[in-house]
């Protein structure tokens, strides 16, 4: 089996960042955590069941928690660089007929549509009092303001 051929994808269960890990990025994590530190060239099948195996001490790039949790990656969710295309919003992986459709995309199609929808996560606070701002309507104008409902700042 040549090692290029090798692709696992690891997963964090605390930030759900997902990583795709082809042979060479397998065996530094693996190096990382002093597993395999004086082979110079093992053997992929001996790498790869050694990845699954110790998933579970690797540590997530992103939030620095151990304790990843390891898959066969799709060949589907891998472009033509082997790389991952996750989306920007919620970080899973976006399938590879949408990004064949729409090539460049950084959004997947449920993050995509709730931007379309203008959903927005963030709440704007009072800077007074803390209270979560709502819109409002000027009498005699067709026009809109952020007030606080408990203090009434602007």
């Amino acid at each position: 089996m040549n090692g290029d051929q090798i692709q696992m994808e690891l997963k964090c269960p605390y930030c759900s960042t997902t990583e795709q890990c082809g042979y060479s990025q397998m065996l530094k994590r693996l190096q990382s955590v002093g597993v395999l530190r004086r082979s110079k060239d093992p053997e992929p099948t001996l790498v790869q069941e050694l990845f699954e195996s110790t998933a579970a001490r690797l540590t997530c790039l992103k939030c620095e928690r151990v304790g990843m949790i390891v898959r066969e990656a799709a060949r589907d969710d891998w472009d033509e660089w082997n790389q991952v295309v996750t989306c920007g919003g919620c970080r899973e992986t976006i399938p590879r007929e949408r990004l064949e459709i729409f090539p460049g995309i950084k959004l997947c199609a449920a993050c995509q549509q709730k931007e379309e929808a203008g959903a927005n996560d963030e709440s704007e606070y009072c800077p007074r009092c803390g209270e979560i701002m709502t819109v409002r309507l000027k009498s005699g104008t067709s026009r809109y303001f952020m007030s606080c409902p408990s203090c009434g700042s602007r």
